[in-house]
């Protein structure tokens, strides 16, 4: 076990198992403490039990998207703190990068997902959101 993220909580939100298995072993080798969610629904019930230090949300999900979910998170007294989040989606076009980040994601990956970058992205966000404190 590498120790890059060392008892960071981090939620992984998507649909596809595959996807959530994927992340969840990486960022369990890196020591991250890792939930997975199958939809928006099960994520909001999971940060209410135990909020994490960052979320990791599929923007294309059924019935309620990441979209949904950020606007939720944005809504709700169990995000004061502000959890930073960030888009992972297949959408690839400047237009898609900008109404993700107008939307309130911290940050943005495309799929096929690149681990380093997502490891890269994470670090950032601890250091913005966590340092500060």
């Amino acid at each position: 076990m590498c120790s890059t993220f060392v008892g960071l909580r981090i939620l992984v939100v998507d649909d596809d198992e595959d996807s959530r298995r994927l992340l969840e072993n990486a960022l369990d080798f890196e020591g991250a403490v890792v939930a997975t969610a199958a939809s928006v629904q099960e994520a909001l019930e999971k940060i209410h039990q135990e909020p994490p230090q960052v979320i990791i949300s599929d923007i294309k999900m059924p019935v309620q998207d990441g979209y949904t979910l950020i606007h939720e998170l944005q809504s709700c007294a169990v995000n004061e703190d502000m959890i930073p989040v960030i888009a992972v989606t297949a959408y690839v076009g400047l237009e898609d990068r900008a109404k993700v980040l107008s939307a309130g994601f911290q940050a943005y990956l495309t799929k096929p997902l690149d681990l380093d970058q997502l490891y890269i992205a994470i670090g950032r966000l601890r250091l913005q959101f966590y340092q500060q404190s």
